[in-house]
């Protein structure tokens, strides 16, 4: 959660604020790509919580989420056509700690 949290800050908020020109698609899922990371970091945590809790199951949902969100800035990155390396590495790492949560709380489950 504090990478993405260091992601929002060091790259994004610093695209979004630099006075580099910027077209208004890009803009537009530099946006999103801040809000849907917002969301996924707030999924991991009541993940987190739900793990505390021993609700598996639950956990497993809310992992699955922040899975999607990661998704919805790959795509909207993709859609830009850009080379977006910082984006791209970061997609990577978050979608290989989520695959890793998920398969976790999946052998929890299973084993209950």
């Amino acid at each position: 959660m504090a990478k993405t949290q260091d992601f929002i800050k060091n790259v994004i908020d610093k695209r979004l604020a630099s006075s580099a020109p910027i077209d208004h698609y890009k803009k537009d899922c530099f946006k999103t790509c801040k809000e849907v990371y917002e969301d996924a970091i707030d999924s991991m945590k009541k993940a987190t919580q739900d793990v505390k809790e021993l609700n598996y199951y639950k956990a497993n949902m809310d992992i699955g989420a922040s899975y999607t969100y990661l998704d919805t800035c790959r795509d909207c990155i993709v859609d830009t056509k850009d080379n977006e390396p910082a984006f791209e590495q970061f997609d990577r790492w978050a979608k290989a700690i989520a695959s890793d949560c998920l398969s976790k709380v999946s052998k929890e489950y299973y084993k209950n």
